[in-house]
């Protein structure tokens, strides 16, 4: 058994971290030594430590805690315009209920955006609001969503700025800094695989020897990361193909 390949380059920066955080506790639990593995075992956890404390001043920023807040407030408002919308499809008013029927698909288009990145529910905020905007203003007024989609509107650029001078801060200080790191992680990291394959294949499964149930577990572990990878490129593949829909329609 081999040590499975994974592109840790394609996690982004908080998988990325929590990949190496559980690759390290498993280090730990079999220990360097049972691994033979002390000198780059240490050089892992070393540079690692590096990774942490950039991750913890970028989570610390005071723009990061303002775009969670103005996150929470936008998803708010989100999920009240959603329930506004399944009450109207269910309105006493058949005229509502029409209204309500024709901009279903829009809803039903966009209702999964709560749990996306940032970038990604931005974009997407922006485009169900254009949508109902353009294509289904008079049944818009019919259902009184005019304030809910200014207000959404509202703030999702709001949210939209302080993302967009969060990278301002922190592209010069921690940005490319952490970039660096994470190769230096990543480096470390395929030094210590490469030499826990070569051991296993010198001295084999003799007993007591940790390979197989170390290899297993990190297995699971790079499977654990290979498989959040593939769900984002289905969401991406997904939001692509809605946004084209979207124009040809």
């Amino acid at each position: 058994m081999e040590i499975a390949k994974l592109n840790i380059q394609h996690l982004q920066n908080a998988e990325h971290f929590q990949f190496h955080t559980d690759v390290l506790k498993l280090v730990s639990e079999t220990t360097p030594s049972a691994l033979k593995s002390e000198e780059q075992c240490a050089a892992y956890a070393a540079v690692f430590a590096s990774e942490g404390e950039i991750m913890r001043r970028i989570a610390e920023s005071a723009i990061t805690k303002q775009v969670g807040m103005g996150d929470v407030a936008r998803d708010r408002i989100f999920r009240g315009l959603m329930a506004l919308h399944k009450a109207n499809l269910n309105h006493f008013d058949d005229e509502v209920r029409a209204a309500a029927a024709r901009v279903d698909p829009v809803f039903r288009n966009f209702s999964d955006m709560a749990g996306k990145a940032l970038a990604i529910q931005c974009a997407e905020t922006h485009s169900m609001i254009k949508e109902l905007k353009e294509r289904h203003a008079d049944d818009c007024i019919v259902l009184g969503l005019g304030q809910w989609l200014n207000e959404l509107d509202m703030q999702n650029r709001a949210v939209q700025e302080l993302m967009h001078n969060r990278y301002e801060e922190t592209a010069a200080q921690s940005k490319l800094v952490l970039r660096e790191v994470r190769l230096q992680v990543d480096a470390a990291y395929t030094a210590l695989t490469k030499r826990v394959d070569a051991l296993q294949l010198i001295e084999g499964e003799a007993e007591g020897a940790p390979w197989a149930g170390f290899i297993a577990t990190l297995n699971a572990i790079v499977d654990r990361a290979a498989l959040i990878i593939a769900q984002r490129r289905g969401r991406a593949a997904s939001s692509a193909a809605k946004s084209q829909k979207t124009i040809e329609d």
